[in-house]
């Protein structure tokens, strides 16, 4: 038998978006591996050869009230003590596709969800096998979340995707509502 990680840290985006001054956000030493709270270190840009740390280099300027640092994980039911490969060994690896997840406002299927046997979306951090790294749960209607400031907060699965990215982005300097998050 074989048990899947339910929680993922938060690695930011991979992408850009527009910010409310109308430029585009730009990551941290240009490096969206660092758009997050959660970052890769280690001797070597290789991808499994990364651990994961929480990084407080320059501070979190969006507020740790505001950015997510870790949350509930979707999970694929009909891979339920299977030992899935994108579900396997990151949290003793380290970075690895299923303990980082990510958010992209410009795409639905990186939103948060439910626990489902439906197959999860294929997206970037999946890079091979089923499934995609997802925010969510088994709970109903939303998952939980933990803020830097180490409050735990209800996330919605409907929660729009430039919201959670936002929650997601450790320095977009963007206004944040948490409300908007529930």
């Amino acid at each position: 038998m074989y048990a899947g990680l339910d929680y993922v840290g938060n690695g930011g985006t991979l992408t850009t978006f527009a910010l409310a001054n109308g430029t585009n956000y730009k990551p941290p030493y240009d490096d969206f591996d660092a758009s997050g709270p959660l970052i890769r270190i280690g001797p070597s840009r290789s991808y499994w050869s990364q651990k994961p740390t929480v990084s407080l280099d320059n501070g979190i300027p969006d507020g740790t009230s505001n950015t997510l640092l870790i949350g509930e994980k979707r999970y694929q039911l009909s891979f339920l003590n299977q030992n899935p490969l994108y579900d396997d060994w990151g949290y003793v690896d380290g970075w690895d596709r299923d303990t980082v997840g990510r958010a992209n406002p410009a795409d639905p299927r990186w939103r948060p969800a439910q626990d489902s046997r439906e197959e999860e979306p294929q997206t970037v951090i999946s890079q091979s096998g089923p499934g995609g790294i997802q925010f969510g749960s088994s709970h109903v209607g939303s998952f939980n979340a933990a803020f830097l400031d180490g409050s735990v907060r209800r996330v919605r699965y409907s929660v729009d995707n430039l919201v959670f990215t936002l929650a997601c982005v450790r320095d977009d300097s963007q206004v944040l509502r948490l409300g908007d998050l529930e």
